[in-house]
């Protein structure tokens, strides 16, 4: 049998054991709840960064867009002739499409589907 001196040693180990958990269960409640928080405002942070972000991204978008269509609305007019198919387009000839190969007889076909 354990005497009594014993019994209370192991009641004090046991004691100090129990408020050394309770504290450490304490400091990580404490360091959770800080990490928390510092993961929160991190997540506030990186969504306003994402959203500011991505409006300059739209913004841009639409002003290459915008600006797109001016440059292909201000391009028709020299167009215009070779998307109807009624020639060449005006800034080139026969010789420089893009098709030819020097071969003179894919000249001469290209020329004759110019005229008509």
């Amino acid at each position: 049998m354990l005497s009594i001196q014993r019994r209370r040693s192991l009641l004090e180990q046991m004691e100090e054991r129990r408020l050394k958990l309770r504290d450490h269960r304490l400091q990580h409640r404490e360091r959770s709840e800080a990490a928390h928080r510092r993961n929160q405002a991190l997540l506030q942070v990186t969504f306003i960064t994402w959203i500011s972000l991505w409006c300059v991204l739209i913004s841009d978008m639409c002003l290459f867009q915008s600006r797109y269509w001016a440059s292909v609305e201000e391009s028709v007019p020299a167009w215009e002739h070779f998307l109807l198919e009624k020639g060449p387009h005006r800034l080139t000839d026969a010789h420089s499409y893009r098709g030819n190969t020097g071969d003179p007889t894919v000249i001469k076909q290209y020329e004759l589907k110019a005229k008509n």
